[in-house]
Order: C-alpha cells, then structure tokens, then sequence
C-alpha cells in the first residue's frame, strides 16, 4: 500500500450537443448535453406536453404532512421551562432560551418562526391545489403566464421571507 493518495483524472469535458439533426437521444451515452431543450422544445421528436394533476396533488400532500407536527412544536415552544440551574451562567442559559421571566429569547422567537412556517407552508399546500385544478389540461397549461404562478406563491413568500427576521430573539436585558 502506498502512503501517498493518487486523485481520479478529472472528467472528460462536455461536449455540445449537435444541433444539425435537433437529436436529444444522438450522443445519450458518449456525451453531455449542455444546450438540451426541455421536454416540451420545438421539433424534439417523441415530446408531449402533459399535465399530472395527482403529481401535483401528491406534492400537495406531502407539503401538508409537513405541516401537521408544527402546531405541537410552537405550543410546546411558549410552554418550555428551563431549569438550569442556580448560579450565574446557567441564568444567562435560561434568559436565552426563555427570557428573565419566561415570555421571551429563543422560545419565542422560534415560536413566531414555526408560525411563518406553517403559514406558508399551509399557503403552498393551498396553492399547488388551486394550480392542480386550474390547469387540468394542456390548454389551461398553455394559457398560463409567468405571472399565474408568482401569483399562486406570492402569500407563501411573504412568510418565508420573514423568517430571518423572525428567528432573531428578542434584545435581552439586564446582560
């Protein structure tokens, strides 16, 4: 065994796809694929366009199994009492997580953020349903703009956004 470590020689670079014959599958297992059109490009032969309504309804489901946990998690967030002891670190521990007299640091903090979370995950959840309804069919797919879908997300984001914010804990005082 030798005591020196030899690397892998690095990858072969990609090669660009050849647009003459407009052939994703031409060079599928020789070469990579930079400039590959979608699934739903222009004379791509074999592509269709198809709308999974129980894809999306599945992801709906999944985000609301997510959701379901939270609830107990902030309700034992503003319960939470830390006992850690008696001497002076173990104060600043507890002011921390709970605050001088409970109602405060850490806890509470995290508490509005799994309020954030559930209310934008509950808004996904609302809006991948809505998005699974709305757009059954190909033509509804086909009639949709860029700006149905930020429209969908727009109240999710907000809460997502404000979770930074929200994870910060409240000033302590008399540190």
């Amino acid at each position: 065994m030798s005591d020196y470590y030899i690397p892998p020689p690095p990858p072969p670079p990609p090669i660009l796809w050849n647009t003459a014959n407009n052939d994703p599958n031409a060079n599928a297992n020789t070469h990579v694929n930079l400039n590959a059109p979608g699934p739903n490009a222009p004379n791509v032969p074999n592509y269709n366009t198809v709308v999974d309504t129980d894809v999306l309804n599945t992801f709906a489901d999944n985000i609301n199994t997510l959701i379901t946990p939270l609830p107990n998690l902030q309700s034992g967030l503003k319960t939470m009492n830390v006992q850690p002891g008696d001497f002076y670190h173990a104060d600043l521990i507890r002011n921390a997580i709970t605050g001088l007299n409970g109602g405060g640091g850490l806890a509470i903090a995290y508490h509005g953020v799994i309020g954030d979370l559930i209310n934008g995950l509950t808004d996904v959840h609302q809006a991948v349903k809505d998005m699974a309804v709305k757009y059954s069919t190909t033509e509804d797919l086909n009639n949709a703009s860029v700006n149905d879908l930020s429209t969908e997300f727009q109240g999710a984001l907000g809460y997502f956004n404000a979770l930074p914010t929200d994870a910060q804990p409240p000033a302590t005082q008399g540190g």
